[in-house]
C-alpha cells in the first residue's frame, strides 16, 4: 500500500509489496469492482499537480518562516 491508496479510498485495491500473487488478487478484484466515475471525479477534482505544487511551495515557505 502507498500514502497515495489512503487518499483514493475506495477507487483503488492494495497488496502487499514483494507479493506477485496478492498483486494479482488486487488486480482482479479492481476489475471486478463497479465502476464510480463520480468517485473519480471528485478525487482528479481536489487532487490537480497545480495543488501538489502549490501545497509543496507553502511547505517549503514555512520552513523558511
Amino acid at each position: 500500500s502507498t500514502p497515495a491508496a489512503a487518499l483514493a479510498g475506495p477507487l483503488v485495491e492494495t497488496f502487499e509489496p514483494k507479493d506477485p500473487g496478492d498483486l494479482l488478487r488486487a488486480i482482479e478484484a479492481s476489475l471486478a469492482s463497479e465502476r464510480d466515475a463520480a468517485a473519480a471525479a471528485d478525487l482528479a477534482r481536489r487532487y490537480t499537480w497545480r495543488r501538489a505544487f502549490e501545497d509543496e511551495l507553502a511547505g517549503m515557505l514555512a520552513l523558511l518562516a
